[in-house]
């Protein structure tokens, strides 16, 4: 199970005590958001419902609690974080150690692990599934909604492979990954113009990455 989290969260990580300081509704609203997966509807729903259509429900109530779509998008990315911390191992002395990530109350880590949906890939494999994918998808599709550039958003999703590779404890560079931050860049993008976009729409495009034409 590789485990990966998008370059926007490591800049956040660097700064999380004096973004938690400056913007504790923000934190809140995060918790809010964690709690809704951890919630009984929400577990009930995930026994019959299409993983895809419960991202898109997390899309919505994240867009019901958020102040605008940019919010929204920034908390799904930090609720949606599937481990408590970012294993990194120094490449020259070979010291690890982990960084702390904000994902919510800690007290609903567990369950929230549970429900998160894991498996809205056709090549989605094992009880965890493609849980940590999601950061990855919202995450940049935050960085092109804010930034209104896809370009800083592909740049920036290479550069992170680059970072799990040579800092991350057992890092390798992930082509799955960065088909998922190209296509939360392209959500992203979608949502400047077309306020209907859902993530579903983009997360279906993955099969395309494996499509082959035969003449």
């Amino acid at each position: 199970m590789n485990k990966s989290v998008p370059v926007w969260i490591i800049l956040l990580i660097l700064s999380t005590n004096i973004f938690a300081q400056s913007q504790p509704e923000l934190f809140s609203k995060v918790d809010s958001l964690v709690k809704y997966i951890t919630g009984s509807n929400f577990e009930q729903n995930s026994s019959f419902r299409e993983d895809l259509d419960l991202i898109d429900s997390l899309y919505y109530h994240s867009r019901k609690i958020a102040d605008d779509r940019g919010e929204a998008l920034l908390m799904l990315s930090m609720a949606a974080l599937p481990f408590q911390k970012f294993p990194i191992k120094a490449p020259l002395s070979g010291m690890e150690f982990g960084i702390p990530l904000p994902q919510g109350p800690n007290s609903l880590f567990e369950r929230k692990i549970k429900n998160l949906p894991s498996h809205f890939l056709f090549d989605s494999r094992g009880n965890f599934g493609d849980k940590d994918k999601l950061s990855h998808f919202f995450g940049n599709a935050y960085l092109t909604y804010t930034t209104g550039c896809f370009t800083i958003t592909k740049f920036m999703g290479i550069l992170v492979e680059l970072f799990e590779f040579n800092f991350k404890k057992n890092g390798e560079v992930n082509r799955r990954d960065m088909m998922l931050n190209y296509l939360g860049g392209l959500f992203g993008l979608a949502l400047k113009k077309n306020n209907a976009a859902t993530p579903s729409e983009f997360i279906k495009l993955y099969s395309l990455f494996y499509l082959r034409i035969y003449i």
